[in-house]
């Protein structure tokens, strides 16, 4: 297939995310969305509270099973295909792409468990290596990421004497269709083993030898680096072949559908957890803050695994939990939440939602300094007071003293797409202004302007 072919044919978008798999089929030239369709990614698979394991074959299966029905529409051909997934996401293959791991998500807290010394691996990998390699792999020593993940999952199976080779979810998905085993800098350097601090010296993306043998990585093979999105072979899907544009992270891809960022913005993806972020130059030296490739050479820093959609979803069974302990026979959460920032009191003093975390990372929600007379205004009260806090503290940490306060405010992720009025209330109360949520999924928007040609991504000079 020719590279003017490819830019004449329709492209086929794939999200590939936490919740649910999304496909969209857009014209190259102009960028009309022609069809679009989802479907549920796979639950996970039975097995402690700490771990979140996918089925490599049924999420194989599922994001095949949208994309068929898209590319089986009549007289539309694409030509070429890019996706994003949700970062961290990891697994491991034999030399022939063949499963051997699960799919392991950035929702597994295995790195919270305690072992037989009664010690954390988190905190066993967190003393055994320099501060300064982990900085440059611009990941926050944190349960979640992909390559301590993996490297405990080794350690509990054993290799079985077979060549291996780590896979993030982006590059299986593209080996699975027939492509090259390579994946996006964004989604590699979820991994934690990916050094992002030399792609500035001209000398690309290299991985971390001291880190992948920390983690017992250093004798698998590990995927080719994209450095940007852009041709990198074929694949096949659904009988159709593609000129392929690599993968990305949902993250990445969103912040870039939310309509990118100027250096003085900050942006809050509310999802299934919440990440704030900042465009910046240069990696940061701050242990809490991933440094994350983002487009031509610049960074996304940012604080990841706060507060998002699911903590908001244990707010509201609480909330029905509280009723039914009063004796309401029933209180419709989806019917009063769209409308409570609205109506929001001032939280009284003593009134604060409590969110405490476990070892082993299960969270436990308490409203406390809470009167029986209280209305349900109140308590959400204390519940956006808590939200208000984390991402403050987020502002303070990005920005710090150096760097100038953000002055608007990017919203991203399903969450915040569909409660106009918490986001209106989150931005009030960190004093800054907000720009409307573009309509339609972001990560597909952000991958529609990567692949159509008269709308290329732009960041700012």
């Amino acid at each position: 297939m020719s590279a003017a072919d490819a830019a004449a044919g329709p492209a086929l978008l794939l999200d590939v995310g936490s919740t649910s798999v999304k496909a969209a089929l857009v014209d190259r030239q102009d960028g009309a969305l022609l069809a679009q369709d989802s479907a549920p990614m796979p639950a996970p698979l039975p097995g402690p509270d700490t771990r979140h394991e996918l089925d490599p074959s049924a999420v194989l299966a599922a994001v095949n099973e949208v994309a068929a029905r898209l590319l089986s529409a009549p007289g539309i051909a694409p030509r070429t295909a890019i996706m994003s997934t949700q970062m961290h996401s990891c697994l491991l293959t034999d030399a022939a792409d063949r499963q051997v791991s699960p799919v392991i998500t950035w929702q597994d807290n295995r790195l919270l468990e305690a072992g037989a010394d009664g010690r954390r691996e988190l905190d066993r990998l967190a003393g055994s290596i320099e501060q300064d390699v982990w900085r440059r792999s611009g990941m926050a020593v944190r349960p979640g990421f992909g390559a301590g993940n993996l490297g405990m999952w080794l350690r509990e199976h054993g290799s079985g004497e077979q060549e291996l080779r780590v896979h993030t979810l982006g590059s299986f998905l593209a080996t699975a269709w027939g492509g090259p085993y390579a994946t996006g800098a964004s989604n590699a350097a979820s991994l934690g083993i990916l050094d992002v601090c030399d792609v500035h010296a001209g000398a690309g993306y290299r991985w971390s030898a001291a880190l992948t043998r920390l983690h017992g990585l250093d004798t698998c093979d590990l995927p080719r680096v994209l450095p940007e999105p852009g041709p990198a072979g074929t694949v096949r899907i659904a009988g159709r072949e593609l000129e392929w544009h690599g993968d990305l992270g949902d993250h990445q891809a969103s912040v870039l559908g939310s309509g990118g960022l100027e250096p003085d913005d900050l942006a809050i993806s509310l999802g299934t957890a919440g990440i704030a972020a900042r465009l910046a130059d240069a990696p940061s030296d701050d242990p809490r803050v991933d440094s994350r490739p983002y487009f031509g050479g610049r960074y996304l820093l940012a604080m990841s695994r706060q507060p998002g959609g699911a903590l908001a979803a244990e707010f509201a069974g609480m909330l029905a939990e509280i009723a039914g302990t009063l004796g309401s026979r029933h209180i419709d959460i989806g019917a009063v939440w769209s409308t409570l920032a609205e109506t929001v009191p001032p939280p009284a003093a003593d009134t604060r939602l409590e969110v405490t975390e476990a070892a082993n990372g299960k969270r436990t929600l308490a409203l406390a300094g809470i009167r029986p007379s209280a209305a349900l205004t109140t308590m959400y009260a204390a519940f956006l007071r808590h939200y208000v806090e984390v991402y403050r503290d987020c502002v303070d940490t990005l920005f710090g003293p150096d760097v100038p306060p953000p002055a608007r405010l990017k919203f991203n992720g399903g969450f915040a797409a569909r409660n106009a009025s918490f986001r209106t209330a989150l931005a009030e109360r960190l004093g800054l202004r907000i720009d409307d949520i573009p309509d339609g999924d972001l990560a597909l928007e952000g991958l529609r302007s990567l692949i159509t040609t008269r709308t290329p991504w732009r960041q700012p000079s």
